[in-house]
């Protein structure tokens, strides 16, 4: 049977940190990790967003981000390494965690970029499939599937 496979899409843009969002799923998502099923065998994977995608390689080494600044071509810069095993991984998994807000905390990127972000996740998921959570705060306003603000 195919493991369990969970990936997370982080908005980490102005609106995501400043209103606390960013920092409140991470810590969540820190909670569950023993909660995950699917045991030794389970899968996890990030990326996160604002004007640009990025990857994260957690592959034992401490975790490492890709920035993907060409939202036309999206491509996976370690496709091996975007996708890991949580029991292997977990304290690299947890450190990425607790590091994520702090990365982010002093951007004044707007733009959503969750267009690409999400294809880019389908393009890591496709082989193996799983679940994909979403945590955003603003409409997507850059790239594939932009959204604009209806004026009243």
């Amino acid at each position: 049977p195919m493991p369990c496979v969970f990936f997370f899409v982080l908005d980490v843009s102005k609106a995501a940190v400043s209103s606390g969002m960013l920092a409140r799923a991470c810590a969540t998502i820190h909670d569950v990790l023993d909660k995950l099923p699917g045991g030794k065998r389970t899968m996890i994977g990030f990326i996160t967003f604002d004007s640009k995608v990025h990857y994260y390689s957690l592959n034992g080494k401490g975790p490492r981000m890709h920035v993907l600044p060409d939202l036309d071509d999206i491509f996976l810069p370690e496709p091996r390494d975007l996708l890991t095993n949580l029991f292997e991984a977990k304290k690299d998994v947890e450190h990425l965690l607790q590091t994520l807000p702090a990365m982010h905390e002093k951007t004044e990127d707007v733009e959503a970029a969750l267009g690409p972000a999400l294809e880019a996740a389908h393009q890591v998921m496709k082989p193996m499939g799983g679940r994909l959570s979403l945590f955003s705060a603003t409409l997507p306003s850059i790239g594939n599937g932009r959204l604009m603000n209806r004026d009243n």
